[in-house]
């Protein structure tokens, strides 16, 4: 946010946009708030005028996420100076800030000291403040925003290049290698489901390809990861806050074997109950992120790999509590300065989420981001089949029917509703897709097309070119997702 900001690539996540003049000021203001907060990170008041700016150019998550951290800031403050006591404490030649003194009359020093706590109590009001006008309901601490891309965001984390490609395919054969499994009959290709679209243009995807000809029911991946989140026991193996639902049962879940002390995650799950996959999922990618000592947690291959979805123009909800608190206190908990290390600011925070809700595997008890599998496209009469082991850590996928070289095997993102008729799979779908058009989608809307009729009661026959004919460019067995393109 401290560089150039082309204002073309500010898209508010609220409503309510500002003319071309004062976007161009506050764009300005915003890189100025940015360098002030990267000078002196531990001053609160940095961070409510920043939240301003935010909220002012139609970010209220992240202005929410700023003014959490002046509050942060504000109550560790207030806890010092009641701990410390009147030590003797002197104002900075009216500059804003308090320093210590030999100053030794007890009641001079009582005074400054009330007089620094009453400071601080103001300026807590003041970001509490802050928090409570970017967010809907406070008594939930709950807001919401239209998610969007981030216009600050480095641009060699916007695109997945072909060193990317060639590490992934390097992993498919450290796999075959390590399992003694055939792995090296798939490999990931860049492709595209465009009508117009070119492998290495805007709408070039990846997809999985097979290298060889592959059997039905052979097994084609066993797909290990270790970022995973699950409603496993809490704190003292404590199973509250479930409400009643079944939990995963495996003994050191939510955690991996030996993780203790700073990477015990049952917290996570005593604070989220139910929900607690989603948000495990989160605090693990921050976890690798920190391990690696990345430069951006973007810069994790099994982050780089992951594209966002904002094809949906639709609010979503954001919590402080869960959305900010915890990401925050996991990464403390992890020994990160949420303050004056920015690899972790609150808008990589909700770019993070988003990357991984879009590639995940879920159901009611888990959630997980497995390396290979999330490199699959989605058709609604897919080729390959798949299934999670019990421990939620290696995806298991089997061909569903023989399979030639060369063709892309295909997955169903939502098995769930496979037998739901067109329109309520599209709409099940579209958290992923614009609108499915796999070979069964467009030959069940192009029967539909067929049923209807004119007004004199006759066949108006189909649009797409009559007697069941599919575009040019269509004739194959590809499916037409959305590209995959980052913004």
């Amino acid at each position: 946010m401290d560089g150039p900001i082309a204002l073309e690539g500010l898209i508010p996540t609220t409503a309510g946009a500002l003319s071309s003049v004062n976007r161009a000021a506050i764009a300005l203001k915003l890189q100025k708030d940015t360098r002030s907060i990267n000078c002196q990170p531990y001053e609160p008041e940095k961070w409510l005028s920043r939240s301003k700016t935010l909220a002012t150019l139609g970010y209220p998550e992240l202005a929410t996420g700023d003014a959490h951290k002046a509050l942060l800031l504000c109550k560790n403050l207030l806890d010092f100076v009641d701990t410390r006591g009147p030590e003797g404490w002197a104002l900075g030649s009216g500059k804003g800030f308090w320093m210590r003194t030999e100053e030794t009359d007890d009641e001079i020093n009582w005074e400054r000291t009330d007089e620094m706590k009453n400071s601080l109590s103001r300026l807590h009001l003041r970001a509490q403040d802050a928090q409570a006008s970017n967010i809907d309901d406070y008594d939930k601490l709950e807001g919401s925003y239209i998610p969007q891309p981030y216009q600050w965001l480095d641009g060699r984390h916007r695109v997945r290049d072909d060193e990317l490609l060639n590490e992934i395919n390097g992993e498919i054969d450290d796999m075959g290698s390590r399992l003694s499994l055939r792995h090296t009959m798939i490999e990931v290709r860049r492709c595209t489901f465009h009508p117009d679209g070119d492998i290495n243009g805007e709408h070039a995807c990846f997809g999985v390809f097979a290298k060889a000809d592959i059997r039905r029911n052979t097994t084609i991946v066993s797909d290990q990861t270790t970022l995973f989140g699950c409603t496993g026991v809490g704190i003292d193996d404590s199973t509250m806050n479930l409400h009643g639902a079944e939990g995963c049962d495996i003994p050191h879940h939510p955690n991996l074997p030996g993780e203790e002390g700073a990477l015990n995650l049952r917290w996570v799950r005593e604070r989220t109950g139910v929900n607690a996959a989603d948000h495990l999922l989160l605090c693990r990618a921050l976890l690798k992120s920190v391990q690696d000592d990345v430069e951006s947690p973007f810069d994790l291959p099994i982050i780089a790999r992951l594209t966002p979805s904002y094809h949906r123009q639709e609010p979503r909800s954001f919590q402080v509590d869960t959305d900010l608190e915890i990401p925050t206190d996991a990464l403390q908990k992890f020994g990160v300065d949420i303050f004056a290390d920015h690899r972790y600011d609150t808008w990589v925070l909700f770019t993070l989420s988003a990357r991984l809700r879009n590639n995940c595997w879920s159901n009611p008890i888990n959630a997980a981001i497995s390396p290979i599998f999330c490199m699959f496209n989605h058709s609604c009469e897919p080729n390959v089949k798949w299934a999670p082991s019990r421990n939620h850590c290696i995806m298991e996928m089997h061909a569903d029917r023989d399979i030639v070289a060369g063709e892309q095997l295909f997955i169903e993102y939502d098995a769930y509703h496979s037998i739901e008729p067109l329109k309520a799979r599209r709409e099940r779908l579209n958290k992923w897709i614009d609108q499915c058009m796999c070979p069964r989608c467009v030959r069940e809307e192009e029967a539909m097309e067929a049923m209807e009729v004119d007004g004199d009661g006759e066949s108006c026959g189909l649009r797409t070119g009559g007697q069941g004919a599919r575009p040019a460019w269509d004739q194959g067995d590809e499916t037409m997702l959305h590209g995959d393109e980052f913004w």
